[in-house]
């Protein structure tokens, strides 16, 4: 079983995934008219609300996903600027582990639903849309690497399935369920 600690440390780097992401998305949807938009993705670092708000500018986002970007941002600002202050938090009692495990294991669920639908949104994106194919030279290079380091540090589990199985079924669940749902402002 893995210790406290080593699940906040896997933890803070899902969302580090996700906040990645959420920019190489952005920048599949980016409206060129957008100046704020523009200068955000130019920036190397973003924080992940204004990747959020970034989103929801640009994309029409059913209910229920804004909802789950709301919360999965909530309980990342909690773990990255005050874990500590939680009254609950305590790593040398029984009740502050488990109030640790089950806040973790929130974060977790709601980054692993956000994490699917923009992975199957960016895949939309690039089969369906020449933003990705027209972005400048540099910023193709900061995509290209996102999407690289996120296939590079993830930790593929296929079950029963071979790689190009998974990823089949995967993005049609996905795209069936979410991606119709999502769609780039005019």
């Amino acid at each position: 079983m893995k210790t406290i600690k080593a699940k906040i440390g896997e933890t803070l780097l899902l969302l580090q995934k996700i906040e990645a992401l959420l920019r190489a998305s952005l920048y599949g949807v980016g409206n060129t008219k957008d100046t704020k938009l523009a200068k955000l993705l130019d920036r190397d670092h973003q924080t992940m609300g204004m990747l959020i708000n970034g989103m929801k500018r640009q994309v029409e986002l059913p209910e229920d996903f804004a909802t789950t970007l709301d919360h999965l941002l909530r309980d990342r600002n909690i773990l990255v600027h005050e874990l500590f202050l939680q009254n609950w938090f305590d790593l040398k009692s029984e009740s502050g582990l488990k109030q640790t495990n089950l806040f973790l294991n929130q974060i977790i669920e709601n980054a692993s639903v956000v994490l699917r639908i923009v992975i199957a949104f960016v895949l939309s994106i690039e089969e369906n849309n020449s933003t990705i194919n027209s972005l400048s030279e540099k910023k193709r290079k900061i995509y290209d690497h996102i999407i690289n380091r996120i296939n590079v540090t993830s930790e593929p589990d296929f079950g029963e399935k071979t790689p190009d199985e998974y990823f089949d079924a995967f993005s049609d669940q996905v795209r069936k369920k979410f991606v119709k749902k999502i769609k780039p402002k005019n």
